[in-house]
């Protein structure tokens, strides 16, 4: 009895050595999944960082690229502006001087019309002083 007891206890030992071995067994699988799982994460997130980083670079460069694109347009309206401000100022200039050249020629008008007047006037005056001789 004391021998089958003895057994009997030896075996509960091996089936106890057995279930630690299993349960250890257990926990370095789990421990081993939970690395490779934090490690994937890692890698994962230095990914979404890497993207990250990307996205804004690119955004970046798209931005300094339009500012650049408006900072020339604006230039250009301002060029464009100042060209039509100095083209008019041009045409103003040229019928200020028209304007002035028409007077000009009005007035030389009138003075070669007093002029002639004054002719006809002195002609008539002669034909009268020859017709009274």
């Amino acid at each position: 009895l004391e021998e089958q007891r003895g057994r009997e206890l030896e075996w509960e030992k091996q089936r106890q050595r057995a279930l630690e071995d299993e349960l250890q067994e257990a926990r370095d699988s789990a421990e081993r999944r939970e690395k490779e799982i934090r490690d994937a994460n890692r890698v994962r997130e230095e990914q979404l960082e890497k993207d990250k980083e990307s996205i804004r670079k690119k955004a970046r460069a798209e931005l300094d690229d339009l500012q650049r694109k408006l900072d020339e347009h604006k230039k250009l309206r301002t060029k464009e502006r100042r060209d039509t401000d100095a083209a008019l100022a041009e045409k103003q200039r040229l019928i200020d001087e028209l304007k002035r050249q028409i007077e000009q020629l009005q007035r030389e008008l009138e003075h070669l019309a007093e002029d002639r007047e004054r002719e006809k006037q002195r002609q008539l005056a002669e034909q009268q002083r020859e017709m009274e001789r």
